[in-house]
């Protein structure tokens, strides 16, 4: 799916300026070493804990880069199997961990909530794109410094994920994301739904996927 392949560059190219922005930040450092280096070198003295500043900003940035190298891993392999039990917390949280930089840039936090450790049998890859699709339209159309609540909850036979945005008209929100080719597309491949629920007034958008055993 073309989509699919959009969202793999578009998260490939977020993560990799991530990295850069800690091999920037490492490779200053590293300079500032040689200049201390240099100082000692001509005699004269320094406090230890200039030397061990430099270092942990270095370890700070190592631990970043980690973090972000099992996130991109983790992406990696979720296109290993075409289904696969998934645990519904640890991929919203990988899901926005991955556009962490993109949320940033627009002022959106995301916030992902669980009410169990929920798992459904799902393709990972795909179930990954149609999640930010949705945050990403809602994050563009929010108002700075907004919010974005990610609730997953047992219903039934099925699970659902409530995405919810102070100030935004879930009518509006939903027409607008089934209006988009992609989101269809992927609603169908997953079997899932994108509706407003029964109590609307709280302003939510659910997407409802069924769990299989």
């Amino acid at each position: 799916m073309d989509h699919g392949l959009a969202y793999f560059g578009q998260m490939t190219a977020s993560l990799s300026h991530e990295m850069k922005n800690y091999l920037a930040i490492i490779n200053e450092n590293a300079g500032l070493m040689e200049d201390l280096a240099m100082m000692v070198s001509m005699g004269k003295e320094l406090e230890p804990e200039r030397i061990l500043g430099v270092c942990r900003n270095i370890a700070a940035q190592v631990k970043r880069a980690d973090e972000t190298i099992k996130a991109m891993n983790a992406f990696g392999h979720s296109t290993d199997r075409p289904m696969a039990r998934i645990g519904l917390y640890d991929t919203m949280n990988l899901t926005m961990n991955l556009a962490m930089r993109l949320l940033r840039s627009r002022s959106v936090q995301v916030q992902c909530q669980a009410s169990e450790e929920l798992q459904i049998t799902t393709q990972p890859f795909f179930f990954m794109n149609l999640l930010w699709l949705i945050v990403d339209y809602i994050a563009e159309t929010a108002v700075e410094d907004s919010q974005i609540l990610l609730s997953a909850l047992r219903q039934d036979t099925f699970v659902s994920i409530a995405v919810s945005c102070s100030g935004q008209d879930a009518d509006n929100t939903v027409g607008s994301l089934l209006a988009m080719d992609s989101v269809v597309l992927l609603l169908g491949s997953l079997r899932g739904s994108l509706n407003v629920p029964a109590h609307g007034k709280q302003r939510n958008e659910r997407y409802h996927s069924h769990i299989r055993s």
